[in-house]
């Protein structure tokens, strides 16, 4: 069973595997129940992919989608010592930060897939822009379980921006933080067939249903 480590609000409830809270300055506290939905919301995404999955709670903010990049690298160091094989980053920092890369390059090199967040247009956010993180972002022809091999200056993946039983408008619901849980529970149910990391991420591009950036008109 592929552990997924969900670096966010927290879940409400139990979750399958072990949980962690992270104060700002990166040290370990005591996990509280979250105020928001959003973590919550992004784990029914990647067990609806991937039922099979053990989530790992990495809680490193509760209420305001607002964290620190030492909070961050201390989770994701964290998740790697508790054999996460797949890292869902469902945020983006404005920042470049020594320890943040350092501990995604250290993730990577473990053998763990990252992946991030990155918004559709905009500057860099990390740790989507980091080497060998996968970046993804809402593309509004995906359905659930549908994606896109984009391959912009933004985003390698596009996936659905919804959360289910959200709808059009309801900004709570959406974006590409819920994108990013589609491709990392399709990862994940990839891994459990037996497939290694770097056959995961090629059966997802050839399972990806349109390919280049989506046209407006």
């Amino acid at each position: 069973m592929a552990r997924v480590a969900l670096i966010d609000c927290g879940i409400a409830g139990s979750p399958t595997g072990a949980a962690q809270a992270f104060a700002p300055d990166g040290t370990r506290c005591a996990t509280v129940p979250p105020r928001v939905h959003h973590g919550s919301a992004l784990a029914q995404v990647i067990l609806h992919q991937a039922p099979r999955a053990v989530l790992l709670d990495a809680q490193v903010f509760t209420d305001a989608p607002a964290t620190s990049a030492a909070a961050v690298a201390a989770a994701i160091e964290w998740a790697v010592s508790q054999g996460a094989a797949v890292l869902n980053l469902s945020l983006g920092l404005p920042h470049d930060r020594p320890a943040l890369a350092q501990a995604c390059a250290n993730a990577v090199e473990a053998g763990a897939l990252l992946i991030a967040s990155s918004p559709a247009r905009g500057g860099p956010v990390y740790p989507a822009s980091y080497p060998r993180v996968l970046r993804v972002c809402g593309d509004a022809r995906c359905g659930p379980g549908e994606f896109s091999a984009l391959g912009t200056a933004q985003a390698d993946i596009g996936a659905c921006v919804f959360a289910p039983g959200a709808r059009h408008g309801d900004a709570d619901r959406s974006g590409a933080s819920y994108a990013t849980a589609y491709v990392s529970g399709r990862l994940a149910a990839l891994l459990d067939e037996g497939r290694d990391g770097r056959e995961a991420l090629r059966r997802l591009i050839e399972e990806c249903r349109w390919q280049g950036p989506e046209r407006r008109v």
